[in-house]
């Protein structure tokens, strides 16, 4: 089965949490647009729920409200039961398992890399005898 889904927008109402052993979470909404009001013009939003955990949290919180962002996740479907009405009520958010911003890096520009092939790695060294056309 397969469950990933992938959404831009930008985030909004984003709140910094704690896990009970200390490990960062952050909750809040990013918003999508869904289509064009007819009459108005404006553009329509989904507000979609998420929470993200460590790295990905962290991240999140530093960049603030209103960054634009993709973010790439699960969907999650919770129920809970209200003790005292003893009625359902349904919540959907999207874990987030990885999260780029606009304008940031995904790679630090200060990463130095070793032993990077070049085209030159790839060259045919062979004469034109060896080959078979």
């Amino acid at each position: 089965m397969i469950n990933k889904v992938i959404i831009e927008g930008w985030i909004n109402n984003l709140s910094p949490k704690r896990t009970q052993d200390d490990k960062p979470v952050a909750t809040g909404q990013i918003s999508t647009p869904r289509s064009k009001d007819e009459q108005t013009g404006k553009w329509i939003y989904e507000y979609i729920n998420f929470t993200a955990y460590e790295t990905e949290a962290e991240f999140l919180l530093a960049l603030g409200n209103k960054a634009k962002v993709v973010m790439v996740g699960k969907w999650r479907h919770d129920s809970l039961q209200d003790p005292a009405t003893l009625i359902w009520k349904n919540y959907d958010k999207l874990i987030v398992e990885a999260v780029a911003a606009e304008n940031v890096p995904v790679v630090p520009q200060e990463t130095v890399y070793n032993n990077i092939a070049t085209p030159d790695d790839y060259a045919l060294n062979a004469a034109s005898d060896d080959l078979p056309f």
